[in-house]
């Protein structure tokens, strides 16, 4: 069983989670490559360094019962290198959900684009029992957005934190 703490660390949020089935000790290698966790059914997801150049980081489900790491996504390269604002659980039309806001610093001033572009990913268990992305997320035009200047004006975009996203969430009646 898992158990999670949150810490604040600058602006970012990481989730941490403390003790595997097979103990902590056994899974050295989730602890030692993924910064930020958090508890999903079976396991833990986790955000790793990726040697890929258009992908910088990827993202790994550790499974419990064994610790072995599978492949669930991956983070291109958007003018800078993604980063992990957070990660959080929350519901999606009713089934609880994996949400992860990344952020990328980028800097176009000559197309009249900068400050930080925000992607929104939503992960749950699909009819196999992998976790993958939610498409009805993905669809959604709402889940991202520049903070800055975008087409030479001022852009917000809300959904950077995990309390503006769930009220987004609520707005978009996704609940």
């Amino acid at each position: 069983m898992f158990k999670r703490s949150v810490l604040l660390v600058g602006a970012m949020m990481l989730i941490a989670v403390a003790g595997c089935a097979n103990s902590r000790e056994s899974c050295s290698h989730a602890a030692s490559k993924a910064a930020t966790t958090i508890a999903v059914a079976g396991g833990e997801l986790g955000f790793e360094s990726s040697t890929a150049s258009d992908f910088p980081l990827k993202v790994v489900k550790y499974h419990e019962k064994d610790c072995k790491k599978s492949f669930v996504d991956k983070y291109e390269w958007a003018g800078g290198t993604p980063q992990i604002v957070a990660a959080f659980s929350h519901p999606l039309k009713g089934k609880m959900t994996v949400w992860v806001i990344v952020s990328w610093s980028i800097d176009h001033s000559g197309a009249g684009v900068k400050g930080t572009l925000y992607q929104v990913y939503a992960y749950n268990q699909n009819p196999q029992g992998q976790l993958a992305r939610s498409r009805l997320v993905d669809g959604l035009d709402e889940m991202t957005g520049i903070e800055g200047i975008s087409d030479h004006e001022q852009s917000h975009f809300y959904g950077k934190t995990p309390a503006e996203l769930k009220q987004l969430i609520v707005k978009l009646g996704l609940q």
